[in-house]
C-alpha cells in the first residue's frame, strides 16, 4: 500500500464521518405543554380505569375517567370526565361524576371540581339520592362527602338546596349548614 492509497482510504473515511454527522436530526428539545413552560406529565392515559379493595379485598372503587395524568413533582393524580363506582361494604352503592378530579396517587382522597353529581343506585327499589355541586371532597375510607358551598339534593319529588354538605354514604346520612326545601306529591 502506498501513500497515495493511505490517504484516499483517510479521506473517504472523513468523508463518510463528515456526511453522517450531517445528516442526523438535530437533538429534540425538552417537551413542554401549552408553550408555558410546564412539564409534561410523568404519565398520561386516556380512557383510563382504576379499582380500588377495602380491607377485605372486596371492590369498593372503580374509577373511569377520559383522561388520567400524573401531576409532575406532586405525587398527584389529575383526571377529566370522571366517574367513581362506590360501593361501601354491606350498603347500596353510590356514582360520583365531574368534570375534573384531582387524588394523591394512594388514591386515599378526591376533590372533585365542575358539574359534580352525586347518586345513590338503590338496590331495594327506593328512590334514589342526588347532590348537585360545584365542588365535593369525598374519604372513601371513612364513606364520606364534604362540600363547602351550596348543594341541591333530590330525593324522589323532594328538592332541598343549601350551603355546606356532610353525608355519610354508608349510612345514607345528610348533614347541611342551611337549608331551603321544597316537598310536592
Amino acid at each position: 500500500m502506498n501513500l497515495r492509497n493511505a490517504a484516499g482510504i483517510v479521506l473517504l473515511v472523513a468523508a463518510a464521518g463528515a456526511s453522517y454527522w450531517w445528516s442526523r436530526p438535530p437533538p429534540a428539545a425538552p417537551a413542554t405543554q401549552g408553550g408555558d413552560g410546564a412539564e409534561l406529565p410523568g404519565y398520561y392515559m386516556k380512557g383510563a380505569g382504576i379499582i380500588g379493595t377495602d380491607e377485605q379485598g372486596r371492590v369498593a372503587l372503580q374509577i373511569h375517567a377520559d383522561s388520567l395524568a400524573e401531576v409532575p413533582g406532586e405525587e398527584r393524580l389529575a383526571f377529566d370526565g370522571v366517574r367513581i363506582d362506590y360501593t361501601p361494604a354491606h350498603e347500596a352503592p353510590w356514582s360520583i361524576s365531574a368534570s375534573h378530579a384531582t387524588a394523591p396517587r394512594d388514591t386515599s382522597h378526591f376533590d372533585f371540581e365542575g358539574d359534580v353529581d352525586l347518586r345513590s343506585v338503590p338496590t331495594d327499589g327506593s328512590k334514589p339520592w342526588q347532590v348537585l355541586t360545584a365542588a365535593m371532597h369525598f374519604q372513601p375510607h371513612e364513606s364520606q362527602v364534604t362540600t363547602e358551598g351550596e348543594v341541591e339534593i333530590r330525593i324522589g319529588d323532594w328538592r332541598f338546596t343549601g350551603v355546606r354538605l356532610r353525608a355519610l354514604l354508608n349510612a345514607k346520612k345528610l348533614e347541611l349548614e342551611s337549608v331551603h326545601g321544597l316537598l310536592s306529591h
